[in-house]
């Protein structure tokens, strides 16, 4: 159901290209309408006004709404406009500035229209749904707000775009028109069946109990209409009979199938929840979509980290081992040179004390020479019969002499060899040690700086993956939030879709 559907639903008008006038019997006639002074004319056919039931006057097809919720909404409405219903059923398309207890004064109000407030039934302040409309049936007089919630009250009045009502339950309250306040409910109309409605381009529908067909228009003068020509070009129909908008809506509710009776029921609060989850999912799921490569992504280098780090510490590991067992080595080696130091050590003790013996021998040598020295000067100054005993002296100085320079010479050859095999022994093992120190140095200090080397490899390795995976984290929960609403999203489209009107897939 279109636009042109709800024209119908007002006016019973039929959808066409041409004027059309439909008589009382049922016959149909299409051509220009015009007006003649009490009768209708259609091509050649002349009718008096008693013989038409409906007129529709062709009106080019309103352009479809820009907006995506008027336009998907269009067929919801059951007043598509603003205005007033009054007590006789006519509906006066227009803003209401101001309500009292007088009148309802609208804006830009022309000087023909009086509208009491009397005999005024509702007061709509944005266009209604069938689903808020419904909610007016059998209501005592109250404002009907945009949360779908009833007000039950009296008006005090309405004035600079707030509706004042007055509350048994909770006293005086105030609300904004056109936002929180959709209609003010002062009672249903009445509409004689027998009466006229003509209906205007700006959407207005007036009823009369009779009205003037003259050529330049139709003459009203009825409340809320005063003495006015309505020319032919401001007219879309004529109507006799009918009900009034308000219950045409509820016919049509009541008429409908299950089916369409919940589709109309719909509250427009859905549907325009429906179109901004659906414009959230337009946003989303190629956020979403981009969440999951980038946290496959996130997962994939983390992965690939994690391996690299892996063989990183796996050749930490290899070359710690490797160094230490080249320390080993190098220990081994410096223990070695430490255990032929103490061996050389050793020899040149012996060295040394084979010197000492020398020289205690060596002075050995000296007191006996000078013995024997004293002991010559006292034989050739003794006296003859003392030379046999200073001769015995001598003598056995001589042989204390040869004694000492016997051990001395002995001395002297023990530390000559002790000092050959210090000598020898330092120079075959001396060299070898200190090579094998220094080639067990050069293999330690190697193996060290591939141990280190192997070990800052393997921290930064580990430091880009705590990086990475951070960020693996953080890409997943922005994932997982995505995915969240996104499912929250859908799940919400698929509760509101089966009572609304088709609306274009959702991104899945």
């Amino acid at each position: 159901m279109k636009i042109a559907a709800l024209i119908l639903l007002f006016t019973g008008l039929f959808p066409g290209h041409a004027d059309v006038l439909v008589k009382r019997d049922g016959t149909r006639l299409e051509g220009s309408v015009t007006f003649n002074a009490g009768t209708l004319q259609v091509g050649r056919d002349k009718l008096p006004l008693a013989e038409v039931a409906e007129v529709q006057w062709a009106i080019p097809a309103a352009a479809a709404p820009k907006d995506e919720l008027a336009r998907l909404t269009t067929e919801l409405m059951a007043l598509p406009r603003t205005g007033a219903l009054t007590r006789n059923g006519s509906f006066i398309a227009g803003a209401v500035e101001a309500v009292d207890d007088t009148k309802v004064t609208f804006a830009n109000q022309p000087a023909h229209l009086f509208l009491s407030t009397q005999n005024t039934a509702a007061v709509f302040f944005a266009p209604v749904s069938f689903h808020l409309a419904h909610q007016l049936r059998n209501r005592k007089p109250g404002l009907l707000l945009a949360s779908g919630d009833y007000f039950e009250g009296e008006l005090r009045q309405l004035h600079d775009g707030r509706v004042e009502m007055q509350s048994i339950l909770f006293g005086r309250k105030t609300f904004a028109v056109g936002t929180e306040a959709l209609a003010l409910w002062l009672g249903a109309p009445k509409v004689d069946a027998t009466h006229f409605s003509v209906q205007t381009r700006d959407g207005s529908v007036l009823r009369a109990a009779k009205i003037d067909v003259q050529p330049a228009g139709v003459l009203l003068d009825q409340p809320p209409v005063r003495r006015h020509r309505f020319p032919l070009g401001e007219l879309a129909a004529l109507r006799r009979g009918g009900p009034d908008a308000l219950t045409a809506a509820w016919q049509r509710i009541d008429q409908a199938d299950p089916a369409d009776k919940a589709r109309l029921l719909t509250s427009l609060a859905n549907v325009d929840r429906m179109l901004q989850v659906r414009r959230q999912l337009t946003v989303t799921s190629p956020q979403l979509k981009a969440a999951i490569a980038a946290a496959a992504k996130a997962d994939a280098l983390r992965n690939a980290l994690k391996v690299r780090g892996d063989t990183a510490k796996r050749d930490y590991d290899r070359l710690r081992q490797v160094w230490t067992r080249q320390n080993q080595a190098y220990q081994r080696a410096k223990s070695d040179e430490r255990r032929l130091q103490g061996q050389i050590r050793g020899r040149l003790a012996r060295v040394r004390a084979a010197r000492n013996e020398m020289a205690r021998w060596q002075r050995q040598v000296k007191t006996e020479s000078a013995r024997l020295v004293d002991a010559e000067k006292q034989v050739a100054q003794a006296e003859p019969n003392r030379k046999n005993a200073l001769r015995s002296r001598r003598d056995s100085a001589k042989r204390q002499l040869a004694t000492a320079q016997r051990q001395l010479e002995r001395t002297e050859k023990k530390h000559a060899a002790e000092q050959q095999s210090v000598d020898e022994f330092a120079a075959k093992q001396k060299p070898a040690a200190t090579a094998k120190i220094a080639t067990a140095k050069q293999a330690v200090d190697a193996a060290h700086r591939d141990k280190e080397a192997a070990q800052t490899a393997h921290r930064k390795a580990l430091d880009a993956w705590r990086v990475a995976n951070k960020n693996y984290f953080t890409t997943q929960a922005t994932r997982n939030r995505l995915q969240t609403e996104h499912n929250a999203a859908l799940e919400e489209i698929d509760k509101i879709r089966p009572a609304i009107p088709d609306l274009p897939d959702a991104p899945r």
